[in-house]
C-alpha cells in the first residue's frame, strides 16, 4: 500500500453538505492525514502538501488519534527486544 514516489498529481473536487462543519482547508487536511496513515503518502509528502513540517504533521496525526507508525508483529518484537537490551545496559552502567 506504500506510495510510488510518482510526481504526477490529480485534482479532487469534493462537494460536502453545508451541514458538515468543515472548511475546505480542514477537509483537505483530514484527507491528507488519512492518506498518510494508510500509507498512500509518506509523512514528508503529506507535510509538503499541507505546507507544514513533518513534526507538525505527526503532531496533528497524534491529536486526531491516527496511527503515526505501522509495526508488523515482527517489528514490534524486535523493537521490544532492543528496548530490553538497552534497559539492561543502562542498569549495568550505574
Amino acid at each position: 500500500m506504500g506510495h510510488t514516489g510518482s510526481t504526477q498529481v490529480i485534482t479532487i473536487r469534493l462537494e460536502l453538505p453545508a451541514s458538515v462543519p468543515l472548511s475546505e482547508h480542514e477537509a483537505r487536511e483530514i484527507l491528507v492525514l488519512k492518506l498518510v496513515e494508510e500509507g498512500y503518502l509518506s509523512q514528508s509528502e503529506g507535510a509538503q502538501l499541507l505546507g507544514i513540517s513533518r513534526a507538525e504533521l505527526i503532531e496533528r496525526m497524534t491529536q486526531a488519534k491516527m496511527a503515526v507508525a505501522r509495526y508488523t508483529p515482527e517489528d514490534l518484537a524486535r523493537e521490544t527486544e532492543t528496548l530490553r537490551w538497552l534497559q539492561q545496559q543502562r542498569a549495568m552502567s550505574r
